[in-house]
């Protein structure tokens, strides 16, 4: 028997003799010694099983858990098919609020980076040609092969 079912046998099995024990206590041994008009259980009984009834109800929900559990993953995911698209443009709107908002030391970071990468690629460019001049040079390819790479290599189009 699963742990769970075990929870529910005794959550409620607790809970049922606590509301014996209230019913009891409230009605057929109430004190009758006060007037007819007073209503005073018996707190032996009544108070024992206002106890049990209260400790009573974690049991049976620890019980419960892996319904709840599946029950709550069901809603949060209709959740998010019903308003996922309204929950991918507020993402949208708070990357473009907050993008604008960078600070200028960061945003001069950033063009400090993009600098040095355009500055990358021009070493690149110029180590390809002088690597193309080599090959010319060397006889390693015709004339018309290093015009064809140094139009390739500065992204020129025929």
């Amino acid at each position: 028997m699963k742990a769970t079912m075990k929870l529910k046998i005794w959550g409620f099995t607790q809970l049922a003799i606590a509301v014996l024990l209230i019913i009891l206590g409230s009605t057929v041994f109430r004190d009758i010694s006060w007037d007819g008009i007073t209503w005073k259980p018996n707190f032996a009984l009544f108070v024992p099983g206002m106890f049990l009834a209260v400790l009573s109800l974690p049991i049976i929900v620890s019980g419960f858990n892996p319904q709840i559990v599946k029950f709550g993953s069901k809603l949060q995911s209709e959740v998010i098919d019903y308003a996922g698209e309204d929950m991918r443009q507020a993402i949208s709107k708070s990357a473009h609020t907050v993008i604008p908002a960078v600070t200028p030391s960061i945003k001069q970071a950033l063009s400090e980076i993009k600098n040095e990468k355009t500055k990358d690629e021009d070493d690149s460019i110029e180590e390809e040609l002088i690597e193309a001049k080599k090959l010319l040079d060397d006889h390693l390819i015709s004339e018309d092969e290093y015009k064809q790479m140094r139009k390739s290599i500065l992204g020129i189009k025929s």
